[in-house]
Formats: structure tokens, C-alpha cells, sequence
């Protein structure tokens, strides 16, 4: 799917694949191409966490300078370099500099990991918050994976999808429900 929307001309996609513990092992060949990003992505949103109260949009938001704003400026000003802490303040700068372009700006955050219980486990404010920052800027952000941690994550069903081996895919924003 993201490759696809890549061939898009009206998108401009950032691809990150999720590997918390070992990015250097990616499961997919394919993926090499995007294991500096993603690991760069991935050593932000540890820093990150741990100067923040939780991985809430609004304590994110509140935070004048992160490691991920850091990484977000790079993205956004096309620097093939990261490098330390930026402010917030840097990255509004950069997305209105970005404004005449004609491409819409895409995150899409691939592979994400299964999470069995999302209330204890510790995973849960670290793939939460790799969404949150980006969305924190109203970013277009696109969540995949094959497991249930997406559904688990998000929705407040009790049911989950233990047993179906189906691919999910979640867009922010979310439409308005009626």
C-alpha cells in the first residue's frame, strides 16, 4: 500500500518501518531502504518518551523542543541529516515554508507490532507516541500491520482479532462519525 500511494504524483510519502528492538534485522528486504530513517525515527520516539508525561497528543504538544521535532525538520526541509533536538517552533517554520509545494505530506508507519494488553504493556506509549508526535502537527499518518495492535490501540472494543490474519490499516485524521 505504501509503495503505491509512493507512485502517486500528488503525495509525498514518508515511509518508516517500525523495529523497536533491532532495526537492523528487518524482516523484508525491501525494507533496507528505509532502515536509516526508520532507526533514526525509532532513537527519537525512546528519547523522546522519557521527557514526556505521557504519549498524549497534548503532553507531546506542550513540549517546546524534542528529538522528533528534530527529525520532523529534516523531513520537512529534506536534509538527509538529523541532527540533535528542534523545537516546535522550527517545524511550524518548516511546514510553512513547505506550503507552496503541491504534494500532500504522508506518514506511513508500517509493521507495526502486536500489542496483547495495551493498558500494561510497554510498548503501548512507545508505538502510541510514534503516531502522536506526527499527528500533533496534524500530519497525514497512516498506521499498518498485521496483527491486532492498531485495533487494540485505538477502538475500546472488547472484542479484538486474536484469530484473523487480516491487514488493518488506520488513517488520521479520522473522519467525523454520525
Amino acid at each position: 500500500m505504501a509503495f503505491n500511494l509512493m507512485a502517486r504524483d500528488d503525495l509525498d510519502v514518508v515511509y518508516i518501518v517500525y523495529e523497536k528492538d533491532s532495526p537492523m534485522e528487518f524482516k523484508q528486504l525491501v525494507y533496507s531502504a528505509f532502515i536509516a530513517r526508520s532507526a533514526t525515527y525509532g532513537i527519537c520516539v525512546e528519547k523522546d518518551l522519557k521527557l514526556v508525561r505521557s504519549a498524549g497528543i497534548s503532553d507531546i504538544s506542550m513540549k517546546s523542543s524534542l528529538h522528533s521535532y528534530g527529525f520532523l525538520y529534516s523531513v520537512l526541509t529534506g536534509s538527509k541529516t538529523m541532527r540533535g533536538p528542534r523545537t516546535r517552533r522550527e517545524v511550524y517554520d518548516a511546514l510553512a515554508a513547505r506550503q507552496n509545494q503541491t504534494k500532500t505530506l504522508v506518514f506511513f508507519l508500517d509493521e507495526m507490532p502486536f500489542v496483547e494488553d495495551p493498558e500494561t504493556s510497554d510498548l503501548t506509549p512507545y508505538v502510541v507516541f510514534m503516531c502522536n508526535v506526527l499527528r500533533s502537527f496534524n500530519f497525514v499518518v497512516i498506521q499498518s500491520s498485521v496483527t491486532g495492535v492498531l485495533r487494540n490501540i485505538v477502538t475500546n472494543e472488547v472484542i479484538s482479532r486474536d484469530c484473523e490474519d487480516s491487514y488493518w490499516c488506520i488513517v488520521y485524521p479520522l473522519l467525523d462519525t454520525f
